[in-house]
């Protein structure tokens, strides 16, 4: 079949061909490409960093749940995560695919981008842990909060090597 525009055997229909097979290779390479930058975009979530994030990400040891060996729930995590008891309960690590979300949680710290493929930790997407339509109130309202939030739950540990980088 002829390229486009081109009627088959005229002078300029080999390089007409030539030329369509470059654009037509070309456009395969930008679908591969977007399907790439879609994969990453996937496996992306950002944090807003605490004091104590910064101190240990500069140590090069990572980021650490406020308490590693806590006995919290993801559902405990996300309705209670910001209190005081968090300090002594909680294993998980609060981060979101939506940099908007971090960046009204950043206290002046900074916000670091995460690949997700880069932590072997147990993750949980929050807004789809939760039945929104449960008799329970602690179940919406967790759904709810995960939803809002975008919230990838983050059990224990971030590597070090997982930080893609800092976010302006």
């Amino acid at each position: 079949m002829p390229a486009p525009g081109v009627s088959a055997g005229s002078a300029a229909s080999a390089a007409s061909v030539t030329a369509f097979a470059r654009l037509t290779a070309s456009i395969g390479m930008l679908l591969t490409i977007s399907g790439s930058e879609a994969k990453d975009r996937k496996n992306k979530v950002y944090r807003a960093l605490t004091s104590n994030d910064v101190a240990s990400l500069k140590s090069g040891k990572g980021i650490s749940a406020k308490n590693p060996e806590g006995l919290w729930s993801p559902m405990d995590h996300i309705l209670n995560g910001s209190q005081t008891s968090a300090l002594t309960n909680d294993p998980w690590i609060s981060t979101t695919t939506s940099l908007t979300v971090a960046r009204g949680y950043d206290s002046g710290n900074g916000i670091v981008a995460i690949d997700l493929s880069k932590v072997p930790s147990p993750k949980v997407h929050q807004g789809a842990l939760y039945n929104k339509n449960s008799d329970n109130f602690d179940e919406r309202l967790a759904y709810n909060r995960g939803v809002w939030s975008q919230e990838i739950s983050i059990f224990q540990f971030i590597p070090q090597g997982a930080i893609t980088g800092y976010v302006k």
